[in-house]
């Protein structure tokens, strides 16, 4: 039982690991930077939806913001960042605006944010939109 236990502790590790980024945990100053179709340097280390295609994103100063779509149900993208946001060291709140459009008020030792999933104007896409600044 103790090693079943063990091993499944170890397993969770280790796939904490494996979840896709969009920057790196460690801060990095920037200068004011505005970038079509990737992310700016130093943006923080969020989960990134593998699944979805940046549009544009700006670092300024520790303020980071973005803007990404993807062809994926909406139920299937917050059911994504409801599991790793908290893999990634961040604190959550979700709140549901409508049948189409959550809010995540997230948070950690250096940052917070919001991360808004929203089914695009044309009701075939979600969007996602990131913004985080510092403490």
């Amino acid at each position: 039982m103790k090693i079943r236990l063990f091993a499944i502790i170890a397993l969770s590790f280790l796939l904490s690991a494996c979840i896709p980024t969009i920057g790196n945990s460690e801060p990095r100053s920037s200068k004011d930077e505005f970038k079509k179709g990737v992310y700016a340097a130093g943006f923080p280390a969020i989960p990134y939806y593998k699944n979805s295609k940046v549009l544009e994103s700006y670092g300024n100063q520790g303020y980071f913001g973005s803007a990404s779509v993807t062809n994926d149900d909406i139920t299937k993208v917050t059911k994504f960042f409801d599991e790793s946001l908290k893999q990634l060291g961040w604190d959550f709140s979700v709140r549901q605006n409508s049948a189409t459009s959550f809010e995540y008020s997230i948070n950690n030792a250096r940052q917070q944010g919001s991360i808004i999933i929203n089914t695009t104007v044309d009701g075939k896409k979600t969007g996602i939109t990131v913004s985080i600044a510092p403490r």
